[in-house]
């Protein structure tokens, strides 16, 4: 690969965590909502957007209040803690995080809730591996922004970007990771989707322990 591997990126759902959030569901409940609110117009366009995506825009208003932010946020929270509810790992993950820790910083980016994740990953005994837990409450902006990424090179500056590797399952991810410099291994992903929202994985696996073969 050229560069030493020094630490890994990980995506939760459906990267290390089997969630079965709704995602149609949450941003469509989100986006009603915010509709009413009369922070966006009624236009199917924006159902096209990210849930993320969708408060962000609404924010551009300049009419959302920080209670009322926190108000549009707890619907996908309330679709979160649902989707987690007693979900188990994705196949081999435990596995591969025991094998890792303690050789590489091992970190996880996510756009859910920082409080929510360490609760999943604690029920499920893996949140000792990982030096660093970043969720929306640490950024300013969500995936496909590279903020959250960003957020953990700063925390690691002795390791540059060429030298971390990311591993997701969603163009999100993919997007994010590109814009930090960082080498992104798509696990399971739609392809297809990915390059067509511009993302091209550096490698894809279906097994989240082939990742060992590419930080040797």
């Amino acid at each position: 690969m050229g560069n030493k591997i020094k630490g890994i990126i990980f995506d939760m759902d459906n990267t290390l965590l089997s969630s079965r959030i709704d995602f149609a569901a949450m941003k469509s409940d989100t986006y009603n909502y915010i509709v009413k609110l009369g922070l966006l117009p009624g236009d199917p366009e924006f159902l096209g957007m990210t849930t993320a995506g969708i408060i962000e825009k609404a924010a551009e208003s300049n009419k959302m209040t920080k209670a009322l932010k926190d108000k549009i946020w707890s619907i996908p929270t309330k679709y979160e803690i649902l989707g987690m509810k007693d979900a188990p790992l994705e196949p081999g993950a435990e596995e591969l995080l025991e094998e890792l820790h303690g050789k590489y910083r091992l970190a996880v980016v996510t756009n859910n809730s920082v409080k929510a994740a360490i609760r999943a990953f604690k029920r499920n005994n893996i949140y000792r591996y990982f030096d660093i837990i970043v969720g929306r409450e640490m950024v300013d902006s969500l995936k496909p922004s590279a903020d959250g990424f960003l957020y953990v090179l700063s925390r690691y500056k002795d390791i540059p970007p060429a030298e971390w590797l990311s591993v997701g399952d969603a163009w999100l991810d993919g997007k994010a990771s590109m814009q930090a410099g960082i080498k992104f291994i798509a696990y399971n992903g739609d392809i297809e989707k990915m390059n067509s929202m511009g993302v091209y994985p550096y490698a894809e696996i279906g097994d989240i322990r082939e990742l060992k073969r590419f930080i040797g």
